[in-house]
């Protein structure tokens, strides 16, 4: 995905990640990049698909990439992968609980960030 342009994204959209760029030492230091990713992604998908449509695999992957790149899910999915792998009854139950929840988390964020860019493109888009 090409790097994200402020005309490329909705002016509101802009302003909100400046405003997460400008939180420093916050433990989501690439929220704002994120949110710019998102909404380049939402401008090019809205128009052709609507707003996150119920079962779209290419955009839930497109979703995934962008968490990969600035949430480090490969990581959180490698930890849980590590965890399972090494699964003995009672002895890692935490060390799994920890990992499947560091996971969710993750997937949370980037889903929330996705859908707040998808909701302020619509918006915007609505107004032109």
């Amino acid at each position: 995905m090409a790097e994200p342009t402020p005309e490329r994204i909705s002016p509101l959209l802009r302003l909100l990640a400046d405003a997460l760029n400008a939180r420093r030492g916050t433990d989501d230091p690439q929220a704002g990049a994120m949110l710019c990713e998102f909404g380049q992604l939402a401008r090019l998908q809205i128009p052709i698909r609507g707003a996150l449509p119920l079962s779209d695999d290419q955009l839930f992957n497109e979703i995934d990439m962008v968490a990969i790149k600035h949430l480090d899910l490969a990581g959180a999915r490698k930890a849980l992968d590590e965890a399972l792998t090494q699964v003995d009854p009672l002895a890692t139950r935490d060390e799994i609980e920890v990992a499947v929840d560091h996971l969710c988390a993750v997937l949370n964020i980037a889903y929330f960030h996705a859908g707040l860019a998808f909701g302020v493109a619509l918006a915007d888009l609505r107004s032109l």
